[in-house]
């Protein structure tokens, strides 16, 4: 089994987006970005 938490982050500017993902990943995190809330609601239901 894994340590590894899920993290959905939401945020449009690209540049932030893939600094957290980054640095949280280097936590051990498992990351999924969405751009929007849209595309996140979208994520959520479909898992």
């Amino acid at each position: 089994m894994s340590n590894q938490h899920n993290i959905l982050l939401v945020e449009d500017d690209a540049e932030i987006s893939e600094m957290l993902k980054n640095y949280l990943t280097a936590e051990n995190y498992h990351v999924v970005c969405s751009f929007d809330r849209k595309e996140a609601w979208t994520w959520l239901r479909g898992r």
